[in-house]
């Protein structure tokens, strides 16, 4: 069965001054308004500006997904000559 009461607040107390539980709290929040927060910026952009930042984000992933493709191949030749 549960504890006390009293036991229990305990628990909760050191969960919430724990510096650990902060920082993956922190983390938690910057993982899901960093995405929002980066479209805000730029829907303010001036509309070349705009743009010229959407089409990095695309040009970026597209590298990025590439690069992620390449690496995986590479580990499946290392597995396959093995």
């Amino acid at each position: 069965m549960m504890g006390s009461l009293r036991e229990n607040l305990k628990v909760i107390r050191e969960i919430l001054t724990s510096k650990w539980y902060w920082i993956i709290v922190s983390i938690g929040i910057a993982v899901f308004l960093t995405p929002y927060l980066i479209v805000l910026v730029i829907l303010y952009l001036p509309p070349p500006i705009n743009a010229i930042a959407i089409f990095g984000i695309i040009v970026a992933w597209g590298i990025v997904a590439g690069y992620k493709d390449w690496i995986i191949s590479q580990r499946k030749g290392k597995d396959d000559s093995s």
